[in-house]
């Protein structure tokens, strides 16, 4: 099971990353982008590369399918332990009055929720 996490959100947009996302990271550089789900998808330097990679290998067609993940992506590099939240993010995913966001590592990185979204979109199923 993915590890999650919650945490602080100041309001300079600022999250400190637990030690444990920090480590799987290969370099000080993180790539947001949008995801499928009502949150914001952060890449490790090393899976976001990989994924480009593989998205260039796709056809045309198939490419244009995840346009959208590249038109929104952003880099933002790790200060000491941490990363600020693009302001553009924090508007579109409404984290803008949250205290505490919720981290959830993936196969890519993690995902930032807002809890209230992500307690409503988690299904019994997926309940620990």
């Amino acid at each position: 099971m993915n590890n999650s996490f919650a945490v602080k959100l100041s309001q300079k947009g600022e999250i400190k990353l637990p030690i444990d996302l920090i480590c799987k990271n290969e370099s000080m550089d993180y790539f947001f982008t949008i995801s499928i789900n009502p949150c914001i998808q952060v890449f490790f330097s090393q899976l976001w590369q990989k994924y480009t990679s593989h998205v260039s290998s796709m056809p045309k067609q198939k490419q244009y399918k995840v346009r959208p993940v590249f038109a929104s992506v952003e880099r933002v590099t790790l200060q000491d332990t941490v990363l600020v939240i693009p302001t553009r993010f924090i508007d579109r995913f409404s984290l803008i009055d949250k205290e505490s966001v919720f981290l959830v590592e993936n196969d890519k990185g993690f995902e930032i929720w807002d809890k209230e979204i992500y307690d409503k979109h988690l299904t019994p199923s997926e309940t620990p």
